[in-house]
């Protein structure tokens, strides 16, 4: 990364910190409600507890320390979410510059990847501490040392660990052990050795993940029944990932259809684009196909789990840091490609305008819908501190639809004097 680079990757973060300690909702949203009984005891059994389909066992264990810590200030959650994603950025960015040297090359991606890094992933890093963060960090780590491991038992321990942390982060980190296959099958020297090492780690790590049954009634869709509106779901979800919210009234249908149209369109190039640099070297393009593998792998996934709850959710910007692989893969796999063709310099300028005016587009509606959020939290926030468990149940419906688990929560708060309840 240029002094140039390295400039603006700082100003951008300390933006995104702003962003972050200006917008960050001061109550429990959601979920995290769920989550107040593991702060009180954070015991083992409490910390291994499955939240749906998922095992969180790792972020739980950064939650509750940030929450002990903190008196359970959402806003250290969140910036250690901002801390990962700027690591996952970094990390990216650093892998690509190992392995691709030209200028007009490392200029565009910079650009994409500041597309990313930019509030258009605002459920991720203003709301909690993100498992999915986390599980994408360690992922990444697998990917760019699953090439070395039949010969380097350094990267292959690296491998496994970061697969393991993974796993126990997101349900979806179970797929990496999938996504890292292609580094491990085309590794120049492969090891039997350490081949039997990472499919006997990777079975023990299904099985403990798998010793009880984690898959809900409500996320497990009939295939057949539901084979459309799974792929509907996938597309949409596929073309959502620069879509920062499903809230848009009557302009929802016209959305979806321009997302699954787009979905649709950006998958085909990218096959085409696959098939067009199979030919290439494995070491440049292993770690590309590699994160677009763990993204469709991951859409896949979520579509066949979240299509009964509707396919406006598709579009719930929590889940599209996922998607951010593919599209990251993807622009590394179509630069590497306009170098062999010569095309890289001819692009420069247009492909940078693009991207600029997307990034404007993405810091735009970010800080738009940061500040709706907060005028939306603030009043609630004020009742609760004045009214605790007999705030409203109009109030309540707005940040937790169980109004048992919220009154357990609002007491066991005021109890340990956490959160709103800290002064």
């Amino acid at each position: 990364m240029s002094s140039i680079q390295k400039t603006i990757f700082f100003i951008v973060f300390i933006l995104l910190s702003i962003y972050v300690l200006t917008f960050t909702p001061n109550i429990p949203i959601a979920d995290q409600w769920s989550f107040i009984h593991i702060i009180k005891q954070p015991n083992i059994q409490n910390l291994w507890a499955r939240v749906s389909e998922h095992r969180v066992f790792f972020p739980n264990l950064i939650t509750v320390f940030l929450a002990h810590i903190s008196q359970w200030n959402l806003k250290y959650e969140t910036f250690a979410s901002l801390l990962l994603f700027s690591m996952l950025m970094l990390l990216i960015y650093n892998s690509f510059s190992k392995n691709i040297s030209n200028k007009s090359a490392r200029i565009l991606f910079f650009f994409a990847l500041l597309a990313q890094y930019s509030p258009i992933h605002h459920e991720n890093i203003l709301f909690s501490f993100s498992a999915y963060l986390l599980c994408l960090v360690f992922v990444f780590l697998a990917i760019i040392n699953s090439y070395n491991t039949g010969s380097n038992l350094r990267s292959l321990l690296i491998m496994i660990i970061s697969l393991v942390i993974a796993s126990f982060s997101f349900l979806t980190g179970l797929l990496g052990w999938i996504a890292c296959l292609p580094g491990i099958i085309f590794s120049p020297k492969k090891n039997i050795q350490n081949m039997l090492m990472f499919f006997s780690a990777c079975i023990l790590t299904y099985m403990l993940y798998f010793s009880e049954n984690v898959l809900t009634k409500n996320n497990t869709a009939l295939p057949l029944t539901n084979t459309i509106k799974i792929i509907e779901y996938f597309f949409v979800y596929f073309g959502a990932n620069f879509i920062p919210t499903y809230k848009v009234g009557h302009l929802l249908p016209i959305l979806l259809l321009i997302a699954g149209i787009w979905g649709f369109i950006f998958f085909v190039i990218g096959a085409v684009l696959v098939f067009k640099t199979y030919k290439y070297g494995h070491k440049e393009t292993i770690i590309p196909y590699s994160m677009m593998f763990y993204s469709i792998l991951t859409a896949f996934i979520t579509s066949i789990g979240r299509v009964n709850f509707g396919i406006k959710f598709a579009l719930l910007s929590r889940y599209h840091m996922f998607q951010m692989f593919y599209f990251l893969g993807f622009i590394w796999l179509f630069l590497l490609y306009l170098i062999r063709t010569k095309k890289i310099d001819h692009y420069l300028k247009p492909a940078i305008l693009i991207f600029t005016l997307v990034i404007i587009s993405n810091w735009a509606s970010g800080i738009a819908l940061g500040i709706y959020k907060i005028k939306k939290f603030a009043p609630i926030e004020k009742e609760l501190r004045l009214k605790g468990d007999r705030m409203s149940i109009k109030s309540s419906e707005q940040i937790y639809g169980d109004r048992k688990v919220l009154e357990e929560g609002i007491k066991t708060l005021k109890e340990l004097k956490y959160n709103v309840f800290g002064d």
